[in-house]
């Protein structure tokens, strides 16, 4: 997953309930943030570096991804969706 002003791309992700989910993220132009609050998962992201998050899908629905470092004007526009999907299981 690539973060650039102001956007997440992609902007969603659909995985399977249970799944465990490794993301690689990055930046490429700004110390971007990266947050799944509903997951209790964060990361700085440094402009050219790769990070690894992970974690478990354990819970089904449309989670809010989102940047939580200023990054300019349209900062509160810098969002996507993970969706878990309890059928796909």
């Amino acid at each position: 997953m690539r973060a650039r002003k102001f956007a997440f791309e992609p902007a969603q992700i659909r995985v399977a309930l249970g799944q465990h989910v490794t993301l690689l993220l990055t930046s490429v132009d700004f110390p971007h943030g990266f947050a799944l609050p509903d997951f209790g998962v964060r990361r700085d992201l440094v402009p050219g570096k790769a990070v690894e998050l992970s974690f478990v899908a354990d819970k089904a629905g449309r989670f809010h991804m989102l940047c939580d470092n200023f990054c300019g004007e349209e900062h509160d526009r810098m969002s996507g969706w993970l969706v878990v999907d309890a059928a796909a299981a």
